[in-house]
């Protein structure tokens, strides 16, 4: 009895030994998983928290919260693969329900980022029906559904939030943007206004965006000066962090310039947006359209490589053979007359055997439209020799979405029997049509375009709506300018304006010199309304700007048919 005595002390030693140890244990992971939560919640400090649940996993690779707090972590430092992976092993160890939607709702995120986009409503869905009318997850949700084209139900998602709160600013711009890609761009300009006017001027992430969104709204609609006057307070007001808002804006406005007829500011409004390119990336396609759509197709062709075209989508060979992979035909495109599938392998263009992508461009946008390129290609594992007639790029330029409102509004202005006379009406008695080289001003119409810091008097751009100019019609001179002097006070600065009409070097019409008062380091659009003179033919107009002595001038070319 004595010898059964000291096994039994024996094993209640260990069992206490072990339980101490286990307790201990658990006591740890709790710890850690406090630890970690805090840096996660209130620190915001994910890539120290990802380094801590990395190194407890490989000790205690089954408790399913610190898989948990590691797939919040890898969502923010690590990327949405590695999250997917840890929310996956968190909800098959037995996570607590009560970590269930917030799971699926990362998850859903994660899935958006990989653009799997039904995974993705599939998981946020699941979130909604846990966390009843979470607002955060309804809206993540119509985000994708306009991702995916499904405005209805995007709609019926921002719709249910605004039914409890009719200035939730996530619904408004879901819906705004809703409506812009789905072409409704009145609709569009109607919610990103109630947007700018309930943002907090604080806000500028929101404010810039909704200024930036319904600026494109305008600009589809061919209103190129509502847009341009947009795209500037978008520029003055987005974070100057965030660069490729900048860039999209930046781009907006040359478009909306090459509408108004100055392609000169607008390529070199291109030139600086591409300042914000990746290295890998650049504007030159902008700056085709820009040529191609002011008329200059023989630049276009040449910073284009070429008017080649046949019409087909590639991707690499996914075989991983050589060759390139035909993943889609254009209609009525050449390559799709000539007899090209999706799924053929092109291994060869007239001989030369092809491997990569952009040499197989290249070679056909070099080819003459009409001239016949002889494709190589494999079909269901057989080889076959296709003649393509190669077409010309002018149908995929006039096709393109920033192509369309500059078409559109060039062929209303030349269908159009009388062109707008100005945005104020004015009594005749005020209007004096004068000589040859011009005319007398019915109005004068100045808006604020929003706050930037430099210094003196800039400029920015001078264009003429609409070009050609119908003789004897009223036009509009369009002319943005900038006037600071940051160590004054005053919120206005006096500029003087002087603008003359020329034919050849011969002054033909200077007129009286205007002061205006503008306001300092702002912004500014002055639209002035001459008549245009009755005699057709080429002419310039020279603009001259002063603030203390400091001048500016800007020329351009305009022709009156």
């Amino acid at each position: 009895m004595k010898q059964e005595y000291k096994i039994s002390g024996r094993f209640a030693l260990i069992f206490i030994f072990l339980l101490v140890n286990v307790s201990g244990s658990i006591a740890d992971t709790q710890s850690i998983i406090k630890q970690n939560t805090k840096l996660i919640l209130q620190d915001k400090n994910y890539s120290k928290a990802l380094v801590n649940l990395e190194k407890a996993i490989k000790t205690n690779s089954k408790n399913s919260e610190l898989w948990y707090l590691l797939g919040i972590a890898r969502y923010y430092k690590t990327g949405p693969q590695a999250s997917i992976k840890a929310f996956d092993r968190a909800l098959s160890l037995g996570l607590p329900k009560s970590y269930h939607w917030v799971s699926y709702l990362f998850r859903g995120r994660c899935n958006e980022n990989l653009k799997k986009y039904d995974e993705a409503i599939r998981d946020i869905t699941q979130t909604i029906k846990l966390k009843h009318m979470y607002v955060n997850a309804i809206e993540d949700r119509g985000r994708i559904y306009v991702k995916t084209r499904q405005f209805d139900l995007a709609h019926k998602d921002f719709d249910l939030i605004l039914k409890d709160n009719k200035d939730n600013l996530g619904a408004l711009r879901g819906k705004s943007w809703a409506y812009s890609k789905a072409g409704d761009y009145n609709r569009a300009i109607e919610y990103f206004t109630k947007l700018i006017k309930i943002t907090s001027a604080n806000n500028a992430v929101v404010l810039s965006e909704a200024y930036s969104g319904r600026a494109w709204s305008f600009y589809y609609l061919a209103q190129f000066e509502k847009a341009r006057s947009d795209f500037n307070t978008a520029i003055n007001k987005t974070p100057s962090d965030n660069i490729f808002s900048i860039q999209n804006s930046t781009i907006g406005k040359a478009f909306c310039l090459l509408g108004l007829g100055d392609r000169e500011t607008a390529l070199a409004l291109i030139d600086q947006a591409d300042k914000f390119s990746r290295p890998d990336k650049n504007l030159n396609h902008e700056r085709v359209l820009i040529y191609y759509l002011a008329g200059d197709k023989q630049k276009a062709w040449n910073l284009r490589g070429g008017a080649g075209l046949i019409g087909v989508g590639l991707n690499e060979n996914p075989g991983g053979d050589q060759g390139i992979y035909i993943g889609a035909v254009q209609k009525n495109s050449p390559a799709l007359k000539s007899g090209l599938m999706k799924g053929d392998i092109i291994t060869a263009v007239d001989g030369q055997d092809m491997a990569d992508i952009r040499v197989f461009t290249g070679l056909i946008k070099k080819k003459v439209p009409g001239e016949t390129a002889i494709l190589q290609i494999i079909r269901e594992g057989f080889e076959k020799k296709i003649s393509v007639k190669v077409g010309s790029a002018d149908k995929l330029l006039d096709n393109h979405i920033l192509s369309k409102p500059i078409l559109a509004a060039r062929k209303a202005s030349q269908s159009a029997e009388e062109m707008p006379v100005s945005t104020i009406q004015v009594p005749e008695t005020q209007q004096e049509p004068l000589d040859v080289s011009g005319a007398g001003e019915p109005s004068t119409l100045i808006y604020n375009s929003g706050k930037v810091k430099t210094a003196g008097i800039q400029i920015d751009s001078v264009v003429i709506d609409p070009v050609p100019v119908q003789a004897g019609k009223h036009f509009e001179i369009i002319i943005d300018l900038i006037a600071s002097n940051p160590s004054t006070s005053q919120s206005s600065l006096p500029v003087v304006m002087d603008y003359s009409i020329l034919k050849g070097k011969k002054v033909l019409k200077k007129f009286k010199s205007k002061k205006f008062m503008v306001p300092n380091g702002e912004y500014f659009t002055l639209i002035r309304n001459p008549k245009a003179a009755k005699s057709k033919g080429s002419y310039s107009l020279l603009v001259e700007l002063e603030y203390k002595e400091k001048k500016e001038s800007k020329m351009l070319k305009f022709d009156i048919e």
